[in-house]
């Protein structure tokens, strides 16, 4: 298992890379909503719907854990 810190709200130039060098099978968002909806879009994008995908929300309130508790 590895841990890569990337900043808020990564794109395409961080992410894509990363996601073809590693082929994670699960992937744990550490961040805000709008970090959890930029990975989350990247998958999408890239046709890995099969990623299991944790997230740990930084803010007390979170309008993402607030829907999927």
């Amino acid at each position: 298992m590895s841990t890569v810190a990337l900043p808020a709200r990564p794109g395409r130039a961080e992410l894509d890379p990363l996601l073809a060098e590693h082929a994670p099978r699960r992937i744990v968002v550490h961040g805000s909503d709008a970090d959890l909806a930029a990975v989350l879009l990247r998958l999408l994008r890239t046709e890995r719907l099969d990623v299991e995908v944790a997230y740990v929300a930084r803010a007390r309130r979170s309008d993402a854990v607030a829907a999927w508790g």
